[in-house]
């Protein structure tokens, strides 16, 4: 616990090789910038005594005439200046490229370092993107699945409902059927008893037509006895 490895010594040292490094970087740049600066105050003063020069030397005519020499022997010196300084600045960039070369150089490993770490971590974010959609069409699935289930259940419960309504619908016709059975037995029995009514009446009146002549035909004991008391006597004449 206490001992460090090798390894973590190693990676300790290059760590602070490029945190040396980029300080290093950091302060040539904060130079840069500061010669930057001062070559802008100097071209500053140096307009600032030229125009003081012109305005002294606008004051006298004499004046005027020296200006104008000093002028001349200014632009002279200034010329060669430009000359040296232009050398000087040449120089003075390609060493700056230089060091500017080697420094990128030297930042260009940990650049694609950072640029493989931050495509690692783009790749990272891909491929969760693709679990969480992965995940998502899966429950989208398992939603779907789940509505033709309740669809399905939905169709057999439309079906038993169709079901009960065809029971209820036979035995309806169950009932009507049984109650036209009772009407047309009903019926049928009413003819019956009209028949059984109407053949009773006429063998009534039959019988009686019949047993007229038939006592008609019994011989009367009183006119027998008349008969025999006055034998000139006719029966149908006492009959009637």
């Amino acid at each position: 616990m206490g001992r460090e490895s090798s390894r973590d010594r190693n990676n300790s040292k290059g760590r602070d090789k490029d945190r040396s490094r980029d300080r290093d970087w950091d302060r040539d740049k904060d130079n840069d910038r500061q010669k930057e600066k001062d070559r802008e105050k100097d071209k500053g003063r140096n307009k600032e005594k030229t125009s003081r020069r012109h305005r002294s030397a606008s004051a006298s005519p004499k004046g005027q005439s020296r200006e104008k020499d000093r002028d001349r022997k200014r632009s002279r010196s200034i010329s060669k200046d430009t000359v040296k300084i232009s050398h000087k600045r040449k120089r003075s960039s390609s060493v700056d490229e230089d060091i500017n070369d080697e420094k990128r150089r030297e930042k260009e490993p940990m650049k694609g370092k950072k640029d493989k770490e931050k495509e690692k971590e783009k790749e990272k974010e891909k491929k969760k993107e693709k679990k969480d959609n992965g995940k998502e069409k899966e429950k989208q699935k398992e939603r779907e699945k789940e509505k033709d289930k309740d669809k399905e259940k939905q169709k057999e419960k439309e079906k038993e409902r169709e079901k009960e309504k065809d029971k209820d619908r036979r035995k309806e016709k169950d009932r009507e059927d049984d109650r036209k059975r009772e009407r047309a037995k009903e019926r049928e029995q009413e003819k019956i008893k009209m028949r059984s009514r109407s053949s009773s009446g006429s063998s009534s009146s039959s019988s009686c037509a019949r047993e007229v002549p038939r006592k008609s035909a019994q011989p009367d004991p009183q006119a027998n006895g008349l008969a025999l008391a006055f034998p000139g006597l006719q029966t149908g004449s006492l009959a009637g």
